[in-house]
């Protein structure tokens, strides 16, 4: 059994208290954490008029707290060095007093879950669709107010309509990311089925999930393919095969 680095309760109020006291910074954060792209601190300093200075120094105290992420922003065409760009890091921040320890009780249960074989990732996925399913009955319908349930939670999800047959969703912040080591089949498969209930009957389009890439140590964004169809003339009455 793997157990946790510290079982302690970390320094994380100090960080957000530190980082995020200025207000400027604070919108800053925000900013860059819901953007769809890296931003520049040219692009911050349109945003929020003012200096570029000033918007790289916000950016590099966040990215100095560990808050943000920076990397240069090579573009063709041009010489000299290259900006940078920042985009939201993968570090957790969790406020909660007293500290808490959920993350290690998720660990555990997936990792009794794990024990048994394929009978769990079934059970699993039950479970995910009729949650998902829970969802897009608060939410109603249309794309966007069933995709805003998982943005309100902290996903980034990107929805794609490449074609008639097909629906394409890149995620950019894995709400279990934590776990999901543990066993990624598992806490990969609850999560597809989420989305899968989530969006399944959306516009009266049945989805059925044919692709899933999942992210890397490189590459943060999770792609789930979702096949389309059109509920056939018995209604849109439909069981899930499995």
């Amino acid at each position: 059994m793997e157990l946790p680095d510290r079982f302690t309760a970390g320094s994380e109020f100090d960080l957000v208290a530190e980082s995020l006291a200025d207000p400027t910074r604070r919108g800053i954060f925000r900013h860059v954490t819901a953007a769809n792209q890296p931003q520049s601190a040219a692009e911050v300093a349109e945003a929020f008029r003012i200096h570029r200075t000033v918007a790289r120094s916000h950016l590099e105290r966040l990215v100095d707290s560990g808050l943000l992420c920076s990397r240069p922003h090579r573009q063709a065409r041009k010489e000299g060095r290259p900006p940078k760009i920042y985009y939201p890091s993968a570090q957790r921040i969790d406020l909660q007093v007293p500290a808490r320890q959920y993350e290690i009780l998720s660990g555990l249960l997936v990792e009794a879950l794990s024990r048994f074989g394929d009978a769990a990732g079934l059970m699993l996925r039950e479970i995910g669709l009729e949650f998902g399913r829970g969802l897009s009955r608060q939410a109603g319908d249309g794309w966007e107010a069933r995709l805003g349930m998982m943005a309100e939670s902290g996903a980034g999800v990107e929805l794609i309509r490449p074609d008639a047959e097909h629906l394409d969703l890149e995620v950019r912040n894995c709400l279990f990311r934590e776990i999901s080591h543990r066993a990624d089949g598992l806490v990969c498969g609850l999560d597809h089925a989420i989305f899968e209930g989530l969006l399944d009957g959306t516009e009266g389009e049945l989805l059925t999930l044919e692709e899933a890439e999942r992210r890397t140590p490189v590459k943060d964004i999770c792609r789930l393919r979702f096949r389309v169809s059109k509920p056939g003339p018995e209604g849109p009455g439909h069981e899930d095969s499995a």
